[in-house]
C-alpha cells in the first residue's frame, strides 16, 4: 500500500490560481476541500507531522518484528540487570557476595530459558521479518546495497538493469527499519546503478557508480535528484570511466577526516577522486588485458584482466 506521506500521488500546485470552482492541473473542478488539501501539502511542517504520525503507527504495528531484528527480546538483559541491582535489604548477609559475584553466562541463559516456559526448541531456520517492496521500479533489478556507516537503520538500495543491452535510468531508494513499508527517500539517476558506498567520515555522503561510467556523490540530506558532485566528460582528458563502475570505495588517507574516493570499472582503470576541486580523478592503476593461455581444448581464446597492473 502507498504510505500516507507519499505526496507524489497528489497534484500539488503553487500560486493564487488554486481557488474553488476553477479548473485544477488535471482539468477537474476544484472543490474547497481540494484547495485546502493543496495548501496543506505545500507546508513542510505538515509533511513532517504526517511522517512522524506514520512512523509512530508503523512502530506500533511492527514492534515485535523490529525487536526480533534488533535481537532485543529483553529476557536475558532484564535478568542480568536484576541480578546486578543492589539488594533491597542492606542487612542481608550475602549482600557482598551478590555484588562481587560475576554473572555466570551459562546459568543466566538457563534461567532466561526457564522464565520463558518449557516450550520446545524450534528447528534452526530463517524467518522473514519483512520485505522492502518498492512501489514502482519499472522493471529494474536490485544491483547494489549498502548500510549507512552511522545510522544502522538506514539502507540504500540501487536499482538498474542486469541486461546490459537494455539500459534505462537508475534509481536509489533509501529504506529505514523504522518504516519498512515505504522508502523514506528516492533519487533517480541518469543510468543504472552498479555500485554504492557511504562515507565513514561524512555519513551523509553516498557515492554511486553507474553503468555509463559516471561517478556521483549525493548528500542524502538534500532534496531532489541532483548530486553534490559528479564526474564529467572532457575531451582529451581521463575525467571518468568509459565502462560500468563495478565498485566505489571511500578510503582514509592520513587519519580521520582525510577520506578520498576510489573506483574501478570494466575499462580496467582504478581512479582516485579528489573532492576538493569538484570531482577530479587521478588514475592510479591500469589493469592490462591479456590472453588466457589455460583455456580448455576446443575452446576459443578468452581475454581476461591480468593481476599485473601498471601505475
Amino acid at each position: 500500500s502507498v504510505a500516507i506521506h507519499d505526496f507524489s500521488i497528489y497534484s500539488v500546485s503553487q500560486g493564487a490560481g488554486m481557488r474553488a470552482g476553477r479548473a485544477g492541473p488535471g482539468g477537474e473542478t476544484l472543490t474547497p476541500e481540494m484547495v485546502a488539501l493543496n495548501s496543506l501539502l505545500t507546508l513542510e511542517s505538515f509533511r513532517v507531522a504526517v511522517e512522524t504520525v506514520e512512523r509512530a503507527v508503523i512502530n506500533n504495528t511492527m514492534h515485535d518484528l523490529q525487536m526480533k531484528y534488533r535481537a532485543q527480546d529483553g529476557a536475558l538483559k532484564e535478568l542480568i540487570a536484576h541480578l546486578n541491582e543492589p539488594a533491597s535489604n542492606p542487612d542481608q548477609a550475602n549482600l557482598e557476595e551478590i555484588k562481587d559475584a560475576a554473572p555466570d553466562e551459562k546459568k543466566l541463559k538457563e534461567a532466561a530459558s526457564a522464565a520463558q516456559g518449557d516450550e520446545k526448541k524450534a528447528a534452526p531456520g530463517l524467518d522473514m521479518l519483512w520485505c522492502f517492496e518498492p512501489p514502482n521500479i519499472a522493471g529494474r533489478q536490485v544491483t547494489s546495497m549498502v548500510w549507512n556507516t552511522k545510522n544502522p537503520d538506514l539502507l540504500a538500495v540501487g536499482y538498474g538493469s542486469l541486461v546490459f543491452g537494455n539500459q534505462k535510468k537508475g534509481l536509489i531508494l533509501f529504506w529505514s527499519i523504522k518504516n519498512p513499508r515505504h522508502p523514506s527517500k528516492s533519487i533517480e539517476v541518469p543510468s543504472g546503478v552498479v555500485s554504492m558506498d557511504f562515507s565513514q567520515d561524512n555519513p551523509n555522503l553516498l557515492a554511486a557508480g553507474l553503468y555509463n561510467g559516471s561517478v556521483l556523490i549525493y548528500d542524502v540530506r538534500e532534496p531532489g535528484n541532483e548530486p553534490a558532485l559528479k564526474s564529467v566528460h572532457e575531451k582529451g582528458k581521463k575525467t571518468k570511466h568509459s565502462e560500468a563502475v563495478w565498485a566505489v570505495r571511500w578510503v582514509t588517507t592520513g587519519g580521520p577526516g582525510h577520506q578520498l574516493l576510489t573506483s574501478i570499472a570494466g575499462d580496467g582503470t582504478v581512479l582516485l577522486w579528489n573532492l576538493k576541486k569538484g570531482l577530479e580523478p587521478k588514475q592510479i592503476m591500469q589493469l592490462k588485458r591479456v590472453t588466457n593461455t589455460l583455456v580448455l581444448q576446443g575452446s576459443s581464446k578468452v581475454d581476461v584482466i591480468s593481476r599485473e597492473a601498471s601505475a
